[in-house]
């Protein structure tokens, strides 16, 4: 067996005017073109056993792929692979007219050379499954993760340089992310013809290392860096088992329990320098400015405890129902204890420090009763229903000490009901159409209360914080409903319409309940195949997204109107594929793809923009020819252009990407 498979090259060279980042961003390609190894697949049988080789390799977008997997019949599998790819991103920042109209303002908006930010992904596994007898399997397993690059922050910097509107914070900010996983995983399986037992033990250690890097008031006097590092080093450790057992056709019973470890040692510091990032602490830095607060040597662990135990029964009283209870109890505590030294900047531009040490404890139990069913006895009909009840309580103890004397000392309790109701109808009337309703309710309460607590007990007090919050209420309504239609053999419909509907009402000591927020989304998509002729197929597209969030900061009158105001994101989609077999050899396909949204508010005299206000689209054109039984090229040209009215052009672009593909199978 010489064995078969496939491979093909492939490269894309991209020629590009205007943002090199918000094209890499949108399109997810390099703009400065890629190309490699696109496909590589190789099996071949040996005995009873076959290898098989599947990869690819795309320089210049570091998009890397290579799996090995070897079958031996029934006795085993395994499989090694490496993954790696890349997402990239934009740091240009909110863009404000009176910014880039500034003398220096440019500067504070575009304010990294570089716009190539990136983050790259690696993950290389190893995975066995070991069928040890008829009865019992054994799955070993171990996969390395890692993430680091750039990417850019929503903490944004400040500046002055708004052509006399006051301090905006526009300014990009940068996050370095160095993040890696090892997970190592044992498991088993045994099952017989009445009952199947699992278990499994599962080791998560992870190293973060990252840093947010921001830069504020750039241009002026009070110019700095701000690096903000954040590191921690966690173990987790799992441990859980299930067990099924089919007392008779009718009724079966099944029940899991896990429990889970985690200890983790954080450190970090956030410092401000003159000179750039990453400096040390220096309480003399030229440009130190009043409320310039931060720490340094940050030291601390966190222990945390989970136990969670499930059971259910299936039970099918008649053909046509099933109904299936289950009850589920959580039980966490976690303790923490940090330290750190505090930095603050004074008035006078004086430097203070103090030592700070942070403990705190919790402790939470939860239970949960669900129900789910399901009835198939009316013609043409698919219901489903399910209703989930939970309430946990727990408690929670912090302690913050400066220099030794208490600054908060503070126990609370906290008391959560939730209830969750769905239930969903399919009916299929005919072989051309069915429709899918689907509706489903939430309702979550959360109660605080403060047993006792170092700050003022007045509602007049400025020290309560977080601790003044009494309660809030969480409801959700969620309508969905489905068409797929078939007017033709050859044609197929589907229609999707999706309502949410989200109301957040909260109270604080001594102060009514209000409403806190109030959340709407509408989605409606329509799709469309179409195959006209053997030879032909058409593929299309539509999605209107419309949400709103409204909060009563949106309607402060005063000094403060405007400063917050009504968020909405409503963007239009489309995409439409049409393909032709010319002949034996050729085949033709189009694509277009457009996106716009248009809910750009120029809110910079009270705050800064929001929203979005962009179109852009992308179309091209494949040719595709068979140049034998085994190669085929394929060429593909592409335009894309964007415009974003929201960033004043500073987004733009206009692209022409050019493809070519050769394949080979043996």
């Amino acid at each position: 067996d010489p064995g078969t498979g496939s491979a093909s090259v492939s490269g894309t060279l991209v020629d590009i005017s205007g943002d090199h980042g918000a094209f890499q961003k949108r399109h997810q390609v390099s703009a400065d073109g890629f190309g490699g190894i696109e496909n590589y697949t190789f099996e071949k049988t040996y005995g009873d056993g076959t290898l098989s080789i599947d990869g690819h390799a795309m320089f210049g977008n570091n998009d890397y792929n290579i799996v090995l997997k070897y079958v031996k019949g029934d006795k085993y599998t395994i499989e090694a692979g490496y993954r790696e790819f890349r997402t990239w991103y934009d740091p240009t920042g909110t863009v404000m007219a009176s910014v880039i109209g500034n003398s220096g303002g440019l500067a504070a908006t575009t304010l990294y050379d570089d716009e190539d930010l990136a983050i790259d992904r690696t993950k290389l596994w190893i995975d066995g499954l070991f069928n040890v007898t008829p009865n019992f399997t054994l799955h070993l397993a171990y996969t390395r993760n890692e993430r680091s690059g750039q990417k850019d922050s929503t903490s944004q910097g400040d500046t002055n340089l708004t052509g006399g509107l006051g301090t905006r914070s526009v300014v990009p900010s940068i996050y370095n992310i160095d993040e890696t996983q090892d997970l190592y995983l044992a498991e088993g399986t045994y099952h017989n013809d009445k009952a199947q037992f699992g278990g499994a033990v599962l080791w998560d250690k992870r190293k973060v290392d990252d840093a947010r890097l921001e830069h504020r008031r750039p241009g002026e006097s009070a110019d700095r860096y701000l690096t903000h590092i954040e590191t921690n080093d966690s173990d987790l450790f799992n441990a859980h088992a299930y067990a099924r057992y089919e007392y008779t056709d009718q009724v079966s019973l099944n029940a899991s329990y896990a429990h889970t470890k985690v200890d983790t040692d954080v450190g970090g510091s956030r410092i401000y320098s003159s000179t750039g990032f990453f400096g040390d602490w220096n309480p003399a830095y030229p440009s130190r400015q009043n409320h310039d607060e931060g720490f340094y040597d940050l030291t601390g662990s966190t222990s945390t405890n989970m136990n969670v135990a499930n059971v259910n029964v299936s039970y099918i009283p008649i053909p046509t129902f099933t109904v299936v209870p289950s009850f589920r109890v959580y039980r966490e505590s976690r303790e923490a204890d940090t330290e750190y030294v505090e930095t603050a900047i004074g008035s006078s531009g004086a430097a203070s420090l103090a030592d700070i040490n942070v403990v705190s404890e919790r402790h939470w139990d939860e239970w949960a009763f669900n129900v789910e069913s399901r009835y198939t006895g009316v013609k043409n009909w698919v219901f489903v229903g399910r209703a989930l009840w939970t309430h946990g309580d727990g408690d929670l103890a912090e302690n913050q000490l400066e220099e030794g004397d208490s600054l908060i000392n503070r126990d609370s309790m906290i008391n959560k009901w939730t209830k969750k109701y769905g239930a969903m109808a399919n009916w299929y009337p005919t072989t051309k159409v069915n429709f899918s309703l689907i509706y489903s309710y939430w309702d979550r309460y959360t109660d605080y209360d403060t047993l006792s607590t170092s700050a003022d007990q007045t509602v007049a007090s400025g020290d309560k914080y977080p601790a003044f919050i009494k309660s809030l209420t969480l409801t959700t309504n969620d309508w969905a409903a489905r068409m797929t239609l078939h007017p033709a053999s050859n044609v197929t419909l589907v229609s999707r319409f999706d309502v949410t509907k989200t109301d957040l009402e909260g109270s604080e000591i001594g102060l009514p309940v209000i409403e806190a927020g109030k959340y709407s989304s509408n989605v409606f998509s329509q799709s469309i195949n179409w195959n006209p002729s053997s030879g032909v197929f058409v593929q299309g597209m539509v999605n209107y997204t419309d949400e709103t969030l409204h909060t009563p900061a949106n309607d402060v009158g005063g000094a403060a109107a405007n400063q917050v105001i009504e968020q909405n994101n409503g963007n239009w989609s489309a995409s439409a594929t049409v393909g032709f077999v010319l002949d034996e050899q050729d085949s033709l396909f189009f694509n277009y793809d457009y996106f716009f949204a248009d809910d750009f508010i120029d809110n910079s005299s009270a705050g800064v923009p929001y929203g979005l206000n962009r179109r852009d689209y992308t179309i091209g054109a494949t040719w595709t020819r068979n140049l034998g039984e085994r190669v085929t090229m394929s060429f593909r040209y592409a335009y894309a252009k964007n415009h974003e009215d929201s960033s004043l052009g500073l987004n733009d672009y206009k692209a022409n990407l050019f493809y070519g593909k050769l394949a080979y199978h043996f």
